[in-house]
């Protein structure tokens, strides 16, 4: 007997069973994917780009050798965009950026050197009584004129445009160095922690009435390109106010449905339209449902139990069961 002979005759000796037994096959479907469902308790995330390769491979090993070496992480970028007329060259916005950067180098596990912003970058003036140049936000700049001399001497460090000054100034960012090892969601998830800790971000403009605001956003960690993007879900900052605005093109119409709504939901209710309108029945219509909680209780049940962790490249299963069953 050929393997394909014998896997088509147990599947049709299941098929008949299930038919000839009904309730007992639903008990026992039951009954296992109960004891399997706990298993998702203990799902892992693994959305580093180092998760999709070897890393017995030697372009892998040589990489990690010159991280190594010259102490270099992936990086985190939490960006602030003040949206006042002076940028991000008033006080508040400043002394946020020192709060956060003193925040994040505090960090487990985190080196104080793997934290950069305009807090830790030094710039032309050597403090009083030294010969250590000043930071570029030391001392807290408060008046107009300390304002401006920080605007002349980021003028001054172009290098600085583009990778931690935004070049309209309105914007600033703090990169922070994510662990090599560990769980990487739990450190984001730190990091988000630390932004909502400095509480609301709407001021009142001292020159102006009209209050403004500060958004602060995480990007989530991943190598080459965006890990939350690809993963279909996204985090606003919780200084980040969520607007809905009426999609202009089909391309802005996905990314609203990806990050309000997401795939899985929109799958289901893709096939409850499908099942109402050949069905034309509502208890037909709903009737699919626990089947389909069913097989995703179990697989990732399944995966927790077994530790094998939801990489990028399978991000999309939920949707794809749901379809099958």
């Amino acid at each position: 007997m050929s393997l394909h002979k014998l896997v088509v005759g147990v599947f049709r000796a299941l098929a008949f069973s299930a038919i000839r037994q009904p309730r007992s096959t639903v008990l026992i479907a039951a009954a296992v994917t109960l004891a399997v469902a706990p298993g998702t308790l203990r799902l892992t995330l693994r959305t580093d780009g180092h998760a999709l390769v070897s890393p017995s491979a030697p372009e892998v090993a040589f990489d990690q050798s010159i991280r190594d070496t010259f102490g270099i992480d992936d990086q985190i970028v939490v960006l602030i965009r003040a949206e006042e007329t002076t940028g991000i060259y008033n006080p508040h916005t400043l002394q946020l950026v020192r709060d956060l950067t003193a925040a994040f180098a505090a960090l487990p596990s985190r080196r104080a050197s793997n934290v950069l912003s305009l807090a830790t970058e030094t710039g032309f003036r050597a403090r009083p009584g030294t010969l250590l140049r000043q930071t570029l936000l030391e001392p807290p700049l408060q008046t107009p004129a300390e304002l401006a001399r920080l605007r002349e001497d980021l003028d001054k460090l172009r290098i600085y445009t583009g990778t931690l000054v935004s070049a309209d100034g309105k914007s600033t960012a703090i990169l922070i160095g994510a662990p090599p090892a560990g769980d990487r969601t739990r450190f984001y998830e730190a990091i988000l922690r630390i932004i909502a800790a400095q509480g609301p971000c709407r001021k009142t403009s001292p020159s102006r009435a009209r209050p403004w605001r500060r958004r602060c956003s995480p990007a989530y960690p991943g190598r080459s390109g965006r890990a939350q993007g690809i993963a279909g879900h996204h985090h606003a900052g919780p200084w980040e106010q969520v607007e809905w605005n009426v999609p202009s093109s089909f391309a802005e119409l996905r990314r609203l449905i990806g990050h309000k709504l997401g795939l899985l939901p929109l799958a289901a209710i893709v096939m409850l339209l499908v099942f109402y309108a050949s069905f034309r029945n509502v208890t037909a219509t709903l009737l699919p449902l626990p089947e389909v909680a069913a097989v995703l209780l179990f697989t990732f049940g399944l995966m927790g139990w077994t530790g094998t962790p939801i990489y990028l490249t399978i991000a999309v299963m939920p949707v794809l069961l749901v379809a099958c069953a």
